[in-house]
């Protein structure tokens, strides 16, 4: 990553945002959540 280009505050504020959550929770919180989250929820069913 170039620092220059992300901003030193934004690294900052992920890494206090990551320790809390490790803190909380463990590494299982640490975990992409990308996949997880596609879009849009369905609003009716498509059966």
């Amino acid at each position: 990553m170039d620092v220059e280009i992300i901003g030193i505050q934004r690294i900052v504020s992920s890494g206090n945002r990551w320790r809390t959550s490790y803190k909380k929770n463990g590494a299982f919180d640490l975990r992409d959540t990308r996949k997880e989250k596609l879009g849009r929820k369905v609003r009716e069913n498509l059966n």
